[in-house]
């Protein structure tokens, strides 16, 4: 077999199985609680959600995460992260996905459009943290 069929071979692989288990966890992602720098959680599918040690108990910051999770079922994988990195240019703050979610976990308005300020000073219903940085 010649390299390139051998690489060929392997991406098709690592697709499939991608595939498999982004079918396979769609409707239940698993919840880990690890520890992280600068930010508070993750939503990274087909993988699951990634949460700050220490923040086991927070259910807003969990609900939020959870909604980016619906997101991706409601896009699929490819339209999620197309949708999530497009909403970036934007920045942060205004990333459409993230205020759908902030809307919806009940932020203040203030906190809607200026989530990064408002984690760093106290001011959001999801969490505090002062070192974050998204």
């Amino acid at each position: 077999m010649k390299a390139g069929n051998i690489i060929l071979f392997f991406v098709l692989v690592v697709l499939i199985v991608i595939v498999i288990y982004s079918i396979a966890t769609k409707d239940n992602p698993k919840v880990f609680y690890t520890k992280m720098k600068n930010f508070n959680a993750r939503t990274i599918p087909p993988m699951g959600i990634f949460i700050s040690k220490g923040q086991e108990q927070n259910n807003n910051l969990l609900k939020h995460e959870l909604i980016h999770w619906e997101q991706y079922q409601r896009l699929g994988l490819l339209g999620f992260y197309y949708e999530y990195f497009k909403g970036e240019e934007n920045g942060y703050d205004l990333n459409p996905l993230e205020i759908e979610a902030r809307q919806r976990t009940g932020e203040n308005d203030f906190a809607i459009y200026n989530y990064t300020y408002a984690v760093r000073n106290g001011l959001a219903n999801t969490v505090y943290n002062p070192d974050f940085n998204p």
